[in-house]
Parts: C-alpha cells; sequence; structure tokens
C-alpha cells in the first residue's frame, strides 16, 4: 500500500512539473528579430526620415519624392514593391505591427542621433582646419 502510494505521488508530480513545463515554454515564447527583420526595420526609419527631410523640410514636389525614393531602394538592393510586401505582411498582425513600429520609432531616433553627431564631428573638424590656418 504505501509503494502505490508513493508510486501516485511520483507520478502526479513528473505530471505537474511537465505541464508547468509546457505551460511555461508557450506563454514565454517570445519572438527574437531576425537579421531580415532588423534590416527591415531600419529601412522602413530610414525611408521614414527621407520622407520627413525631403517632404516636410526641404518641401520638393511628390515627383522628385518619388526619385529619391527610387534611388533609395535601388541603394538598398530592393524593390519598393518587395519592401511593401513585406510591410503589408507585419500589419497583419496587430502585435507584431506594434512591435515593428516601436522598433522603427527606436531606430529613428538613433540614426537621428548618430547624423547629428556626425555633423558635429564635421563642424569641429572644419573649425580645426580653420584655425590651424
Amino acid at each position: 500500500m504505501r509503494v502505490l502510494k508513493t508510486y501516485n505521488f511520483q507520478a502526479i508530480l513528473v505530471l505537474s512539473i511537465c505541464c508547468l513545463l509546457m505551460i511555461g515554454s508557450v506563454g514565454c515564447k517570445k519572438k527574437h528579430p531576425s537579421l531580415k527583420d532588423h534590416n527591415l526595420v531600419v529601412t522602413y526609419a530610414e525611408l521614414s526620415i527621407l520622407n520627413e527631410n525631403e517632404k516636410m523640410v526641404n518641401k520638393i514636389t511628390d515627383s522628385l519624392y518619388q526619385i529619391k525614393v527610387t534611388e533609395f531602394f535601388e541603394k538598398k538592393g530592393i524593390t519598393e514593391d518587395a519592401f511593401k510586401e513585406e510591410i503589408t505582411g507585419v500589419e497583419k498582425d496587430n502585435v507584431e505591427w506594434r512591435e515593428f513600429i516601436q522598433q522603427v520609432s527606436t531606430s529613428v531616433d538613433s540614426l537621428k542621433s548618430f547624423k547629428i553627431k556626425q555633423d558635429a564631428m564635421a563642424v569641429d573638424s572644419l573649425k580645426a582646419i580653420k584655425n590651424s590656418n
């Protein structure tokens, strides 16, 4: 009788642990961004900055902007249609889309910060050249 109770207890314990592990692995699954996803985020961020700089700041025409967009995608080695198709795939899942846009926002901030630092370094270099003459 004692052996049967121990066996039942062990079986219940093993089943409980297995259930907890299965629930934990499903609940904790988080999609890790792939390199492809990262490139999509950065491309979207760069395109957003291009739009902001050219359309909002420089106020260029739509046709000139489209030329710049075409050149942008050519430099990236992708087509605008392929990019739009990837974005459409991400948009279908609301959670994935929200995470994607948050990553884009972070990338935009990082890219702008990097650009500001580059500009400041260029100004400092010009000042140093001017002062050395």
